[in-house]
């Protein structure tokens, strides 16, 4: 028995991140991806750690929610005017009002607009055929029904 080598363990060995590296990196706005990568990790193993460990997910996610967070007072001076820390006078950017209002009142910011078309098809399509003048087969339901 004194021959027996000891059993060593299976799978590869878990990787330990490097969480003050983390927190520098999601503090400085990185995505996950780019997170694992500066941690010498693939984001699937960065991803299982955090669903493995609820605590390492929460303050991910809080470093991150800091960088969002001052991204978004940044944007929201800019779009009011700012005197910087150097005396200088920045006004209002047009810009990021634009972008802060399509993003927090999008109903009434958005470029999307919503167009509500009324009659039948075969309307639509010979008030088609008249601008062209080119034949277009019908085969709306309509037309089906007719020629039946």
């Amino acid at each position: 028995m004194e021959n027996e080598k000891p059993k060593r363990p299976r799978g590869r060995p878990k990787k330990e991140l490097n969480l003050s590296r983390i927190k520098e990196m999601a503090q400085a706005g990185a995505t996950d991806e780019q997170i694992a990568n500066a941690t010498g990790v693939v984001r699937s193993t960065l991803h299982r750690q955090r669903k493995n460990d609820k605590g390492l997910s929460n303050i991910i996610h809080d470093w991150k929610l800091e960088a969002d967070n001052q991204v978004e007072k940044s944007l929201y001076q800019r779009a009011m005017g700012i005197m910087a820390v150097d005396g200088k006078y920045y006004p209002p950017d047009p810009t990021s009002m634009i972008f802060w209002l399509k993003n927090r009142r999008n109903k009434d910011w958005r470029d999307k607009q919503e167009v509500e078309l009324s009659g039948s098809i075969s309307n639509l399509l010979q008030e088609a055929r008249n601008r062209t003048n080119i034949p277009i087969e019908d085969t709306s339901p309509e037309q089906s029904l007719l020629n039946e």
